[in-house]
């Protein structure tokens, strides 16, 4: 008798556990046409970096520049091993809402050290 009441107990756990919704980072809300950044900090000298991994194809937004900037250094030189920022400017195309899901992590590794989510809504 208490088994079937273990199964409807994990059963439900499983279902509350797929139908939780993943908290943005951070949220935008913009304009047809309009423009945002996002900007994350970074050290490619480790391997790692920052990646797209969900949410453009498709989502009415277009990627119009990516950049990455060397952190300030007082002596105004570059230091081996520093991190900096890495940059992703975007335009909201079409309306609609999106999930941008960024990774950091190396090459070849399956795992991310690291995951972002940005919650993008077009009007």
């Amino acid at each position: 008798m208490q088994r079937p009441i273990l199964y409807a107990a994990l059963l439900l756990i499983m279902v509350a556990l797929s139908c939780a919704s993943v908290q943005p980072d951070r949220q935008y809300s913009l304009s047809q046409g309009e423009e945002f950044v996002i900007t994350l900090k970074t050290n490619p000298s480790t391997g790692y970096q920052w990646q797209i991994e969900e949410g453009l194809t498709g989502s009415g937004l277009v990627l119009l520049e990516e950049s990455y900037q060397p952190a300030d250094r007082p002596s105004g030189k570059p230091i081996v091993g520093a991190g900096g920022t890495k940059t992703w400017k975007f335009r909201g195309t079409e309306p609609g809402k999106s999930m941008l899901k960024m990774v950091y992590q190396r090459p070849g590794e399956e795992k991310p050290a690291k995951v972002r989510y940005f919650r993008v809504k077009i009007k």
